[in-house]
């Protein structure tokens, strides 16, 4: 959320403002928060899945459809809207604020899943033993001791 809401500050001042000064600094921010985005989100969706092959199916769907950024950034930056590209800046801006939103909901909701599973585990009153972790490990994040990444 920290880097979405930089690079949402760095687009933010590329879009209001013509003072090449600012612009600058907006343009190191943008940077700043768009580029370690994706490394996390990678990494966060992988985290929060369990199992091996829903962890590999999640992560070549997020880097699939992290890869379409290349594709949509010609179409939203094109030649004609030079030099402030308030198009391409406007649906970057968006994507941030987005990230930010989406992030924060799911930090919310694997919070509420987190104590529910803690509350089962309690009424359990045992732990789950090395075989039961083995056994259930493919069942992925469904199961009880599976702590999703917040």
């Amino acid at each position: 959320m920290t880097f979405s809401a930089v690079g949402a500050i760095g687009y933010m001042l590329l879009l209001v403002t013509n003072i090449p000064a600012v612009n600058y600094i907006g343009l190191f921010l943008a940077a700043s928060g768009m580029y370690p985005l994706i490394p996390v989100v990678v990494s966060w969706g992988a985290n929060n899945v369990g199992g091996s092959l829903k962890k590999g199916v999640a992560t070549a769907i997020i880097v699939s459809v992290g890869n379409a950024g290349g594709v949509v950034s010609s179409f939203i930056y094109p030649k004609e809207d030079k030099p402030r590209y308030y198009k391409g800046h406007g649906v970057c801006l968006a994507y941030c604020v987005l990230s930010f939103i989406l992030a924060l909901v799911m930090v919310i909701y694997y919070k509420r899943a987190n104590s529910q599973k803690e509350a089962r585990n309690g009424a359990r009153h045992a732990p789950f033993t090395a075989e039961e972790k083995k056994q259930f490990e493919d069942e992925g994040d469904s199961v009880d001791w599976f702590k999703y990444t917040t």
